[in-house]
């Protein structure tokens, strides 16, 4: 028999067939259907017996049920009761406390307000006692004693401002108001009778005046704000009467019969001043607190007198202001706050340390050789230096800024009265426009003696003329900083920017223009382009077609040593502009920091630089003009046995090796290593284009030109003598490789005419129709033959071109698959499903057998 847990008959959804269909499955076990069958009657039978035992354990249930709620009922109401009794007995008994509590708390508030009021009585005991005490200690002028009581009596005052309505108090706040009222009297009184204006006598001792400071700072702020304005205006006033301005028709004169302008006397108030304070030393200093910095005040309220004063005497004599008067009162009062800063220093300074370490390091760095590029032309060489000069210039920048945040405030004695002269300073800037002016004519004068002469900085041979400028720059920077770091100061800065570019100018005027055809080859283009020139674009470069033109000598207006002088000028020139540049931001003022900027003049000298050494470049491949007509006539002769290098070789190696050694010791070892790329990029190209200068070649003449190229690849990849490994191995990397050029054109004129196919499309991956067929007229190849080869080369560059086409086509097909199954989402069934059922499910596919 089925368990009552898992009886089917027990389930909910239970059905007839469902069971008779479990129970007999099959025609077997019909066998057992007597057996269930009284299985089942009995278990009716025994569910009939528990309906029946359970009725009658109802029914009596039934009988008894009223009497037990009757019971729980009363139960219930006795409960109740009992609670309603305790809640009673708790009231009454809170009843009874607080009455027994009344009492004492009606006691505790009496002692508490007893307590307030013998307070109270007693400050105001305290308070009329030191009233009184307050009146006898004034009229005997003990201020020691005044001083310890009035602060306490001042601070009962306010305590009784509530009880301002009491009669007493009224009269205590009375008497303490008059008191106060005596006192500020009489401080005035002792410090006039301790100093009269203009006097030396000396009435009461410092000791007691001391004590006369205690009450003033007793009498609160607002009396100490008053006292220490009179004081201050006290001791100026001589200063007033002194100096004070009166008109005199178009003059200004000093009271006293001073017949002079007060912009001529000015040094008169700063000695002034000087004395005032040498007294107040004297005087004072051991008088006032240390804290009060009374003499600090005293000079500050002189500062805003003379610098008003000065600005209105400037303004009446603006139209005959003397540059000599002025820098005298300028320098005079520069002077004056340099020193009350050493008086009066910042609380906490913060010196701020050099960064020459950096610097050096920064220095460092502009030696090194930027790195080896994709493509190499003269203008891209030089982009590149630029390039490395500008990231060291733009962390030079990250430091300054970061300096700057860390950057201690500046006195605040700076400039409080030499600003008033910044208006007036146009007259200075135009002195000392004038003055570099001269000193520009002297340097670039065609009869100067400096023009020329050279002079040593750092160790790098410079003309002596830009030094001067450039000394003369730092030292017109520095005088006016001693004047004034605000605006005039940065037009001070604007003269050096315009003297900077005249100077950048002259030196570029007077470097030759390269000469046609020079300018500086596009490495990495197609070979067959006119490499002197342009690169070309379709049709195809005239360059296999047409005879190159051969470069005439380039003629010098100067020496080489001296524009090897002119490299160093504008190097030094450029690394001197940051120089100035950073003073400058290290000393103007904060709102014209922005404004500093000498970067269009350091790139205007790195364009002179690159313009020379250009014209270098080329004036040397000149010189090898005669050596480049004799590898013509090599290549052209009907030589019959390649031998050992041709004298041309030995011509230009010589020429080159003079040429290095001279420039070597004349130029900066990273402005050398700058020339020896340009050269490159100027040579190889030249003896590309005389290698097509030859009209015909043999095997044996393109062996010897090619053997001759590899002997002058060797020559100039030991040009820049370096001493660094990886910079030697970037040059020796560039060389090799525009060589390659050269030698892969020499190796297609020397391989036989069954291989030449094959070798030139290896050798010149970008080569055209045009230029292979010029290959095939400069090797002697006549029609049909070389219309044949021609054939041969279009269908092997087509067939080349399909491969890359396929290729391609390839990686796009396989790129757009991956794409496809990125972002295909599969059923949750197929996830781990082979392949061929994948495929079989895709829309579009038939089944496979």
């Amino acid at each position: 028999m089925l368990s009552r847990e898992s009886d089917p008959l027990d389930d909910p959804s239970f059905t007839p067939t469902t069971y008779i269909n479990r129970t007999f499955p099959d025609g077997v076990s019909l066998k057992r259907m007597d057996a269930v069958r009284e299985e089942i009657r009995a278990r009716v039978s025994r569910l009939d017996d528990a309906i029946m035992r359970e009725v009658r354990n109802q029914a009596r249930l039934n009988a008894t049920g009223p009497q037990r709620l009757l019971a729980t009922r009363k139960l219930l109401l006795e409960l109740l009761g009992n609670v309603q009794r305790i809640s009673s007995q708790a009231h009454q008994s809170e009843t009874m406390l607080n009455e027994v509590c009344k009492d004492i708390r009606g006691l505790d508030h009496a002692k508490r307000h007893l307590s307030h009021e013998i307070t109270v009585l007693k400050k105001l005991q305290a308070l009329s006692t030191g009233v009184d005490q307050l009146k006898k200690h004034v009229a005997k002028r003990h201020y020691g004693m005044i001083a310890n009581i009035l602060e306490e009596v001042l601070m009962l005052g306010t305590e009784f401002q509530r009880y301002k309505t009491n009669l007493k108090v009224q009269t205590l706040t009375s008497a303490v108001q008059v008191i106060s009222g005596d006192l500020k009297t009489q401080v005035h009184e002792e410090f006039r009778n301790y100093m009269p204006a203009g006097g030396t006598g000396s009435v009461m001792a410092g000791a007691e005046l001391r004590d006369v400071c205690m009450v003033v700072h007793a009498l609160g702020q607002d009396f100490f704000q008053e006292f220490t304005e009179w004081f201050v205006e006290q001791r100026l006033r001589e200063y007033q009467i002194k100096f004070a301005r009166e008109s005199r028709g178009p003059r200004l004169a000093l009271r006293g019969g001073d017949d002079k302008t007060g912009l001529d006397r000015a040094d008169l108030r700063y000695d002034w001043i000087l004395a005032e304070l040498a007294v107040y030393d004297d005087a004072f200093r051991n008088v006032f607190p240390r804290e009060w910095r009374m003499d600090e005040r005293l000079v500050d309220e002189f500062c805003v007198q003379t610098r008003l004063a000065l600005s209105g005497e400037l303004e009446d004599t603006k139209a005959r202001l003397d540059v000599v008067g002025l820098l005298k009162a300028i320098s005079r009062t520069a002077e004056f706050e340099k020193e009350m800063s050493r008086r009066f220093p910042m609380e906490n300074p913060q010196e701020t340390e050099g960064g020459e370490e950096e610097e050096e390091q920064e220095e460092q760095e502009t030696q090194t050789t930027p790195g080896e590029t994709e493509t190499y032309t003269v203008e891209e060489i030089k982009r590149k230096w630029q390039q490395k000069e500008a990231e060291i210039q733009a962390r030079k920048e990250q430091k300054e800024q970061e300096r700057q945040r860390t950057e201690p405030p500046r006195s605040k004695w700076r400039g409080i009265i030499g600003s008033c002269f910044d208006p007036y300073m146009d007259v200075y800037v135009a002195q000392e426009d004038s003055n570099m002016k001269e000193i520009y004519r002297n340097v670039t004068a065609e009869s100067g003696d400096k023009k020329w002469s050279t002079e040593d900085e750092g160790g790098n041979n410079v003309l002596a003329g830009s030094a001067e400028l450039i000394i003369y720059f730092n030292k017109a920077i520095k005088r006016c900083s001693k004047l004034t770091i605000n605006e005039p100061l940065n037009d001070v800065h604007l003269l050096c920017k315009k003297y900077f570019t005249m100077y950048a100018k002259f030196l570029g005027s007077k470097v030759p223009e390269s000469a046609p055809g020079t300018s500086g080859p596009t490495f990495g283009t197609n070979i067959f382009t006119n490499i002197m020139g342009a690169q070309t674009t379709q049709p195809p470069s005239p360059s296999m077609t047409a005879t190159p033109a051969p470069v005439a000598p380039s003629a010098l207006a100067l020496d080489e040593h001296t524009l090897c002088l002119i490299i160093n000028t504008t190097e030094y020139c450029a690394s001197m502009s940051d120089s100035l540049a950073r003073f400058l931001q290290e000393i103007i003022a904060q709102k014209f920091k922005e404004n500093i900027d000498l970067t269009p003049e350091k790139a205007e000298f790195q364009n002179v630089l690159a313009k020379v050494v250009n014209a270098l470049a080329a004036h040397v491949v000149s010189k090898l003009e005669p050596a480049f007509n004799t590898m013509v006539d090599v290549a052209q002769s009907s030589l019959e046995v390649v031998g050992d290098q041709s004298k041309y070789v030995l011509t230009i190696k010589s020429i080159l090796t003079e040429t290095a050694g001279q420039y070597l010791k004349w130029l900066t070892q990273p402005r050398y290593r700058y020339f020896c790329d340009v050269l490159v990029g100027v040579l190889i190209p030249r003896l590309y284009s005389t290698v097509l200068r030859a009209r015909r070649y043999t095997e044996t003449t393109s062996q010897q030109v090619l053997l001759d190229m590899m002997a002058l690849k060797e020559a100039l990849v030991r040009l820049p003598a370096e001493t660094n490994e990886r910079k030697a191995k970037a040059f020796g990397k560039l060389v090799t490789r525009e060589m390659d050029r050269v030698e892969g054109v020499l190796k297609t004129l020397a391989s036989p005419l069954e291989s030449i196919v094959p070798t030139y499309v290896a050798l010149v991956p970008n080569g055209s129709e045009a230029d292979f067929s010029r290959l095939l007229d400069m090797k002697g190849v006549r029609y049909p033959d070389s219309s044949d080869l021609v054939d041969r080369y279009l269908a092997t560059t087509n067939k080349k071109r399909a491969e890359l086409s396929v290729a391609a086509g390839v990686a796009e097909g396989v790129a757009a698959v991956s794409s496809l199954f990125s972002n295909l989402t599969l059923p949750g069934n197929l996830v781990s499903a082979p392949f061929s059922t994948i495929r079989a499910r895709l829309p579009g596919t038939r089944p496979t057998n």
